[in-house]
């Protein structure tokens, strides 16, 4: 069966720019290693795996709103808002953990996270990426 994780996947794996393709299979490892630690409520590494989540979400978006600098991305400050909300809601979520862990917090993050990671693939990041392709070629 198809879904929207397997769909934003083969969506990247085609976008041709290899630090931002490499960056959402980690990202995506990510998630399914949290959602694995959090279904067997092993409490160190769901916090471990969130912290991590952070920091490569963080780390991603830098080296993606930088290519889109080096690109003069038109849409640079709607896609950066995008980035902007999900690293707030990552950086509450984390916090909230840090001092009592809410389970139910917990899964609804790990139930959204893939439903807005697939669809900013697929939209924002496949724009951003024909984008950089025509930019890199000279057809723009």
């Amino acid at each position: 069966m198809m879904t929207a994780e397997t769909i934003a996947i083969q969506a990247w794996e085609n976008f041709g720019i290899p630090e931002l393709d490499a960056d959402h299979g980690r990202i995506e490892d990510l998630m399914r290693s949290l959602n694995g630690a959090a279904h067997a409520r092993n409490l160190k590494e769901v916090k471990q795996l969130l912290a991590d989540l952070l920091n490569q979400t963080r780390q991603h978006f830098t080296n993606e709103e930088l290519a889109m600098r080096k690109s003069r991305y038109p849409d640079i400050w709607a896609h950066s808002n995008q980035h902007q909300t999900l690293s707030l809601d990552l950086a509450q979520l984390n916090q909230k953990l840090g001092t009592t862990m809410d389970w139910v917090a917990l899964n609804r993050a790990i139930q959204f996270l893939p439903q807005w990671f697939s669809q900013h693939v697929l939209e924002a990041d496949s724009k951003f990426a024909k984008w950089a392709l025509k930019d890199r070629s000279g057809n723009r």
